[in-house]
């Protein structure tokens, strides 16, 4: 079976951009939550880590008639889905180029072994806390 996640895509000019700046703001609005939450005695809270790729992707409906889901398929989803899970709660991960192509500094690069890619991925971890711009 799949294992459900979320995915986002951004199209067009920028989108690298808006896809980081998008994951970023998303894992800072959880954790700005879970902090208010927890701090009103709440035991639980949403701590969300996040995997930024990019590249071509097949996009639409799959299955048949009784199951249709719209999902994204190819090394792109993969890629992110593998970022996520190396990421730390409260902290995007992101390719190199697709950082450098956002505007990110791409000083403090980290290569990633993950599975099911031959060659260690370069990648750039951005924190929920930091201002989530380009630099």
């Amino acid at each position: 079976d799949r294992v459900p996640r979320d995915v986002v895509g951004c199209l067009g000019e920028g989108h690298e951009q808006r896809a980081v700046q998008c994951a970023v703001e998303l894992v800072r609005r959880a954790k700005r939550l879970s902090v208010a939450r927890r701090a009103a005695g709440e035991a639980w809270g949403l701590d969300l880590r996040a995997g930024v790729a990019g590249g071509p992707v097949v996009l639409g409906p799959l299955g048949n008639q009784l199951k249709l889901d719209f999902t994204a398929i190819g090394m792109p989803v993969n890629l992110a889905a593998r970022l996520q899970g190396a990421s730390l709660p409260g902290q995007v991960t992101v390719e190199r180029e697709l950082a450098r192509a956002a505007g990110y500094a791409v000083d403090d690069v980290e290569a990633l072994s993950l599975k099911g890619v031959a060659q260690p991925t370069p990648v750039v971890r951005i924190s929920a806390d930091s201002e989530g711009e380009a630099q």
